[in-house]
Parts: C-alpha cells; structure tokens; sequence
C-alpha cells in the first residue's frame, strides 16, 4: 500500500486489494478473454493516470457567458468547472 502514489488518493482504503494494476497508456484491462473480445474501446476509456494527455478533459459551451469560435489552450482539471458554473450562474432551476 505504501507504494500506491498519493495522487490516487486511497492508499489507506479499507477496500484495498494487495495488488494494484495500472496499465501503461494504450492498453487494458479485462477478468477474462471473453470480456476483452465483446469490448469495444471508444474514446470514453477511463482508469488512465490523469496526467497523460489522453487523458485531458473536453469541454464544450455555448450561451451568452461564453465567446464564440474561442480555444483555450491550458489544461484544466475537471473540478475546477464548479466555480465557473456557480459563478456563472449556469445552473437553472428545475
């Protein structure tokens, strides 16, 4: 356990296994073979170590708080959209 990375965040979890299996970029994982043939990777793989740039996150707006046609060329974790929305009042009352 004290080999697990802190960035993973559950190095002293209860549910922990005695192994932890990380596949390099490019590959996966599956219990069996039967599993890995019906498997049809996408672009929705997760499970990556999120500092590789497959990894980056998408994110598309549109609305009066947003220019047009504008890229932004920084990367940006996921959590950090909660600001923007609140802030921005994106959410609407349902």
């Amino acid at each position: 356990q004290q080999q697990i990375p802190n960035r993973y965040q559950y190095r002293h979890n209860r549910r922990l296994f005695d192994y932890l299996l990380i596949a390099n970029e490019g590959w996966s994982l599956y219990r069996t073979d039967d599993e890995r043939q019906k498997s049809k990777l996408s672009y929705g793989q997760h499970g990556y170590d999120n500092r590789l740039n497959i990894m980056r996150p998408l994110f598309i707006a549109f609305g009066p708080s947003f220019r047009q046609q504008y890229y932004h060329h920084k990367r940006f974790i996921n959590v950090d959209l909660y600001p923007l929305m609140v802030n921005g009042r994106m959410f609407v009352k349902c």
